[in-house]
C-alpha cells in the first residue's frame, strides 16, 4: 500500500512538472515575436523563416500576403535604411498549442535625408510546433501618423483641347515613380477632371500629397525626383501656362 500511494505521488508530481506554465509560455510566445522584429532590423531573412511556420500569411494595412516570401519581397524596399523599432505586448493569452499576442509598434525607418514614421496595432497568432512557438499569421493596423499633416499642392489648369492628357497622365505616371524610389510611395501627384459646368473656368486639377512641408522639400531637391521632372519641364509648361496653383495644410 505504501509502495502504491509512493507511486501516485511520484506520478502526480512528474505530471505537474510536465504540465506548461501558462505564463513561461506567453513570455516564449512574445519571444517569438521579438526575434521576427529584430530580424526586420537587421534584414535577416532566414532568421526571419526560423520564427514563422510555413502556412504563415499576414494582412498589414490592408494589403494581403498570402506567405512569407510574398512578405519580404515587399520588405526589401526598405533596404538600405536603418530601423528604430519600439514593440511592447499589452496582452498575450496561451491555450494549449496556440497563443494570440496584441503588440503596439512604433518605427522610424531613416535613409538620410527620408524619414518614414509607422506606428500601429497588431495581432499575432502564433502555433507551437515541435515544441517551438512559431508566428503563423498578423493583422496589422497602422495609427494616424502625427507627422502628417496634409500638406497638398493644388493646380488649377485650364488645359487646350489639342493638348493630348495622355503625355500628362505618363509624365505624372513618371515623376510619381522616382517620388516612391526616393522613398515616399504614399506622396505624389494625382490628376482630376473637373466636372463640366457654365462656371467653370478650369478643367482639369491637378494634386499633390506632401505629407508636410519638410517632405515637399526633400522630394524636390532630391536628385532622383529633378533626374525626370526637369527634362519633362519643357512638356509641364505647356500644361501649366495658364495655371493657379497654391499649397495647403491644415490648420
Amino acid at each position: 500500500m505504501r509502495n502504491l500511494l509512493l507511486f501516485a505521488f511520484l506520478l502526480f508530481i512528474l505530471s505537474a512538472c510536465a504540465k506548461p506554465d501558462p505564463k513561461a509560455e506567453e513570455v516564449n510566445a512574445e519571444a517569438a515575436i521579438k526575434r521576427f522584429y529584430t530580424a526586420i532590423e537587421n534584414f535577416d531573412y532566414e532568421a526571419m523563416r526560423t520564427v514563422c511556420t510555413k502556412d504563415f500569411h499576414a494582412i498589414e494595412d490592408g494589403y494581403v500576403f498570402k506567405n512569407l516570401d510574398e512578405w519580404i519581397a515587399e520588405f526589401k524596399s526598405f533596404e538600405g535604411s536603418k530601423g528604430q523599432i519600439k514593440i511592447d505586448f499589452p496582452q498575450t493569452e496561451v491555450s494549449g498549442d496556440a497563443a494570440l499576442s496584441i503588440v503596439k509598434f512604433d518605427i522610424v525607418w531613416t535613409k538620410d535625408p527620408v524619414q518614414l514614421f509607422f506606428k500601429g496595432i497588431e495581432s499575432y497568432f502564433l502555433k507551437k510546433v515541435n515544441g517551438k512557438w512559431l508566428i503563423d499569421f498578423y493583422h496589422s493596423t497602422y495609427l494616424p501618423d502625427e507627422h502628417d499633416k496634409k500638406f497638398t499642392s493644388i493646380h488649377f489648369l485650364k488645359i487646350p483641347d489639342n493638348l493630348p492628357i495622355s503625355d500628362l497622365n505618363e509624365g505624372i505616371l513618371k515623376v510619381n515613380s522616382a517620388i516612391a524610389s526616393i522613398g515616399y510611395p504614399d506622396c505624389g501627384y494625382t490628376l482630376l477632371k473637373v466636372i463640366s459646368d457654365k462656371d467653370s473656368k478650369f478643367n482639369w486639377v491637378l494634386e499633390g500629397n506632401w505629407m508636410n512641408p519638410v517632405v515637399y522639400k526633400i522630394i524636390h531637391e532630391h536628385e532622383e525626383f529633378k533626374k525626370v521632372h526637369d527634362p519633362a519641364s519643357r512638356m509641364f509648361n505647356q500644361y501649366f501656362k495658364d495655371q493657379i496653383s497654391l499649397k495647403v495644410v491644415l490648420p
